[in-house]
């Protein structure tokens, strides 16, 4: 049966909540003290992202829950597929992309094989799961796969699965970098925002009827002309703005090049303020505003040019506001 790590001493039901389940990969048979506390680092690490902090004020909103799996060998097989059963999931890091690889029908089985304690009755985990899609919603489910830190690779290693129509939907990250911003990022994906990146090719200029479904999120909004300047509310992040940005120009900035996605970044650290509307957003590079030029959201699990985790990065104003409505 799963091991509670938060919120101690305050009782919350698994129905009513998001849930986190850490699992471990490539930790020794000796090593689960060490577990719990990495566990435990990633928890306080977490809550000094902007706005996880609250979560110390409003603990009811979050389940975080620890599974210990012991690996024969330490750490993930480097720039070569995991032998058979060499560790819990068979992970492997491709060092010049930062991917992990794991085994899924591993990571399935563990799953189907776990319970956790639910109203004083122990129910089995899979329950807790939307099988062959994240588990989404304030009452979803998150499945991280914590790694320790990779020896000799400072840069570690992640991966965001796209599961098939019988897995579980999971996240993979080794403790190098931010790697709280690894989970704080799938964290808000499944309670609803949207990504705030944009995708090369024709097929992703502007959202067509089929596109506007991946817009449709508090982070991201469709317009067909400009932005409202000064914002109104013709903007869902009216209620964002005070008086005096609703009496002042709100910066609107149009996508200079719509042949190709910006994947430029901020300096670390970077946090907008203020509400501004941002062009190319949910995949597509016209059309779709975000709220900031650079934002968690913005980055891409297994992208180097947009990483989620080498530098400290914020979620933009709107990603902001949303969560702490999550949290109550």
């Amino acid at each position: 049966m799963l091991r509670k790590l938060f919120p101690g001493g305050f009782s919350n039901s698994p129905f009513n909540s998001f849930k986190i389940v850490l699992v471990s990969e490539s930790y020794l048979a000796n090593e689960t003290a060490g577990f719990i506390g990495d566990c435990v680092d990633l928890i306080e690490a977490l809550f000094d992202t902007a706005p996880f902090g609250l979560t110390r004020m409003r603990p009811g909103w979050l389940s975080i829950y620890a599974g210990f799996t012991p690996s024969s060998q330490s750490g993930p097989a480097i720039n070569t597929p995991a032998a058979a059963n060499r560790t819990a999931f068979e992970s492997s890091l491709t060092t010049a992309t930062g991917v992990l690889s794991l085994n899924q029908s591993k990571i399935n089985s563990w799953v189907a094989g776990e319970t956790l304690l639910a109203d004083s009755v122990e129910l089995p985990l899979s329950q807790f799961f939307t099988i062959g899609e994240p588990s989404s919603g304030f009452g979803g489910t998150l499945l991280v796969v914590l790694l320790p830190s990779v020896a000799g690779q400072p840069a570690g290693g992640e991966f965001y699965s796209v599961p098939g129509p019988k897995d579980v939907h999971y996240l993979a990250v080794s403790k190098d970098g931010f790697y709280q911003q690894a989970v704080a990022r799938g964290i808000a994906a499944q309670v609803g925002l949207g990504d705030e990146f944009e995708l090369p090719g024709t097929a992703n200029l502007e959202p067509g009827t089929a596109g506007f479904a991946q817009t449709a999120a508090y982070n991201l909004q469709v317009f067909e002309g400009a932005p409202p300047s000064p914002i109104d509310s013709s903007s869902q992040w009216y209620a964002l703005s005070g008086v005096s940005e609703r009496n002042s120009t709100t910066g609107v900035h149009a996508k200079v090049d719509p042949t190709m996605p910006d994947v430029t970044i901020d300096a670390a650290p970077a946090r907008q303020p203020r509400i501004e509307f941002w062009e190319g957003g949910g995949g597509f590079r016209t059309k779709v505003w975000r709220s900031a030029h650079d934002c968690l959201m913005r980055r891409r699990f297994g992208d180097a040019t947009l990483p989620v985790r080498s530098a400290k990065v914020s979620f933009c104003p709107a990603c902001r506001y949303y969560l702490r409505g999550v949290m109550g």
